[in-house]
Protein backbone atom coordinates (compact mmCIF):
# COMPACT_ATOMS: atom_id res chain seq x y z
CA UNK A 1 0.00 0.00 0.00
CA UNK A 2 1.39 3.40 -1.20
CA UNK A 3 1.62 5.97 1.79
CA UNK A 4 -1.58 8.26 1.79
CA UNK A 5 -1.31 12.21 2.85
CA UNK A 6 -1.70 11.87 6.24
CA UNK A 7 1.55 9.36 6.32
CA UNK A 8 3.25 12.67 5.34
CA UNK A 9 2.34 14.98 7.93
CA UNK A 10 4.56 15.72 10.84
CA UNK A 11 2.89 17.06 13.97
CA UNK A 12 4.26 19.13 16.59
CA UNK A 13 2.88 20.12 19.71
CA UNK A 14 4.11 23.94 20.16
CA UNK A 15 2.81 26.31 22.83
CA UNK A 16 -0.66 24.33 23.63
CA UNK A 17 -1.97 24.54 19.80
CA UNK A 18 -0.96 21.58 17.18
CA UNK A 19 1.35 23.09 14.27
CA UNK A 20 1.02 20.51 11.25
CA UNK A 21 3.91 20.53 8.75
CA UNK A 22 3.06 18.75 5.45
CA UNK A 23 5.95 17.55 3.16
CA UNK A 24 6.65 19.67 0.57
CA UNK A 25 7.81 18.23 -3.13
CA UNK A 26 10.52 21.03 -3.47
CA UNK A 27 12.60 19.71 -0.46
CA UNK A 28 14.93 17.83 -1.87
CA UNK A 29 15.62 20.55 -4.39
CA UNK A 30 15.80 22.48 -1.99
CA UNK A 31 18.61 20.23 0.38
CA UNK A 32 20.70 20.33 -2.69
CA UNK A 33 20.21 23.93 -3.71
CA UNK A 34 21.29 24.58 -0.03
CA UNK A 35 24.90 22.10 -0.16
CA UNK A 36 25.62 24.17 -3.29
CA UNK A 37 24.66 27.89 -2.39
CA UNK A 38 25.10 30.30 0.16
CA UNK A 39 21.72 31.91 0.16
CA UNK A 40 18.46 29.68 -0.91
CA UNK A 41 15.62 33.03 -1.62
CA UNK A 42 12.31 31.40 -1.27
CA UNK A 43 9.35 33.25 -3.33
CA UNK A 44 5.85 32.68 -4.31
CA UNK A 45 2.22 33.74 -3.44
CA UNK A 46 1.23 34.70 0.09
CA UNK A 47 0.14 31.75 2.07
CA UNK A 48 1.68 28.64 0.05
CA UNK A 49 4.23 27.54 2.98
CA UNK A 50 7.18 29.36 1.64
CA UNK A 51 8.28 30.18 5.74
CA UNK A 52 7.21 26.42 6.85
CA UNK A 53 9.18 24.77 4.38
CA UNK A 54 12.33 27.15 5.18
CA UNK A 55 11.72 26.89 9.07
CA UNK A 56 11.43 23.11 8.52
CA UNK A 57 14.64 22.63 6.54
CA UNK A 58 16.60 25.16 8.31
CA UNK A 59 19.77 23.68 9.85
CA UNK A 60 20.38 24.92 13.38
CA UNK A 61 23.66 26.66 12.40
CA UNK A 62 21.64 29.00 9.72
CA UNK A 63 19.72 32.14 10.51
CA UNK A 64 16.34 33.09 8.94
CA UNK A 65 16.54 36.20 7.23
CA UNK A 66 12.97 37.88 5.95
CA UNK A 67 12.90 40.80 4.15
CA UNK A 68 9.20 41.67 5.21
CA UNK A 69 11.03 43.45 8.14
CA UNK A 70 10.80 47.16 5.99
CA UNK A 71 14.50 48.13 8.36
CA UNK A 72 16.09 44.82 7.02
CA UNK A 73 14.78 45.00 3.82
CA UNK A 74 15.83 49.10 3.37
CA UNK A 75 19.33 47.67 4.97
CA UNK A 76 19.74 45.12 2.27
CA UNK A 77 18.93 47.82 -0.48
CA UNK A 78 21.15 50.90 0.56
CA UNK A 79 24.14 48.53 2.39
CA UNK A 80 24.38 45.06 1.11
CA UNK A 81 28.00 44.82 1.90
CA UNK A 82 26.63 45.86 5.61
CA UNK A 83 23.58 43.53 5.67
CA UNK A 84 26.13 40.34 4.20
CA UNK A 85 28.26 41.49 7.45
CA UNK A 86 25.11 41.06 9.89
CA UNK A 87 23.88 37.99 8.17
CA UNK A 88 26.49 36.30 6.54
CA UNK A 89 26.28 33.72 3.68
CA UNK A 90 25.13 30.79 6.16
CA UNK A 91 21.49 32.72 6.09
CA UNK A 92 18.41 31.76 4.70
CA UNK A 93 16.93 35.03 2.95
Amino acid sequence: MHPGLFDYLAIAMTNRRITEYSHRVLEAACREAAEQFPVLMITGPRQVGKTSLLEHLREPERAYVTLDDMNLRLLAKTDPALFLQRFPPTAFP
